[in-house]
């Protein structure tokens, strides 16, 4: 447990000066790159009690006494302004206390590539979290559960020079010796546009775009929740 502990603590140490590190640089560039923030978030038609969530379920329960259909919204956005033609809005379909249970990867590879990125008007730094459909690595480590032929074909891309007739569990130690940092499908989508994308630290929600839906939430509640709204054509 101890040493499981100090690996997730050199692990957020890694993140985090990579982090600023990345951050820094690019403020300190003589052609920094505007920095656009996405995230997703849900929204009742008729009011939000509560106006950010966490990883607590709880905090998507829908709020008593409100009614109204859920929908999810994604979105980005800039120091200066929402992204225009990036939103995306669509009903929930399924009644999971969970609202990241509505997206998947080849909806968000589909808004990315038809929406955020057409809509980006000069090179920019993207900050996403680790949410799982951001989060898929194009070249997979092997573990413990890959066959010995995947770690062999693994090393093959990944070591000129190793005995293939190593028994699976040296193989598997060889791969973690010779282990690459993951590449991310949607980072490479984003890199093909001429974009970058840096990515948020783990357990540190204060860097996270979440805090933005907060202000949009009161904001919908004010002037367009409850009574302003009808949904019935959803």
């Amino acid at each position: 447990m101890i040493f499981e502990e100090l690996q997730l603590k050199d692990l957020i140490s890694f993140h985090n000066e990579h982090f600023f590190y990345a951050n820094t640089k690019n403020r300190r560039s003589l052609k920094p790159r505007e920095v656009v923030f996405l995230d997703e978030t849900w929204i009742y038609s008729r009011g939000n009690k509560k106006s950010w969530q966490d990883n607590n379920v709880k905090s998507v329960r829908k709020p008593e006494g409100y009614a109204g259909k859920r929908f999810i919204v994604v979105h980005a956005g800039s120091m200066k302004r929402f992204i225009p033609e990036a939103s995306l809005l669509f009903c929930s379909k399924f009644l999971t206390l969970d609202y990241h249970g509505e997206m998947n990867s080849t909806m968000f590879i589909k808004w990315i590539t038809l929406q955020l990125l057409p809509s980006l008007e000069e090179p920019s730094l993207i900050i996403m979290d680790n949410a799982p459909y951001h989060s898929e690595i194009l070249n997979k480590q092997p573990t413990s559960s890959s066959k010995k032929s995947e770690i062999v074909s693994w090393l093959h891309e990944n070591k000129s020079d190793f005995d293939e007739k190593l028994t699976k569990p040296e193989l598997l130690h060889l791969a973690k010796m010779n282990r690459k940092e993951n590449i991310y499908i949607k980072d490479e989508l984003v890199r093909e546009h001429g974009d970058e994308v840096l990515r948020l630290l783990p357990y540190h929600p204060d860097f996270n775009a979440k805090l933005i839906w907060a202000d949009c939430k009161t904001y919908y509640n004010k002037y367009i929740g409850r009574d302003g709204y009808s949904d019935e054509k959803y």
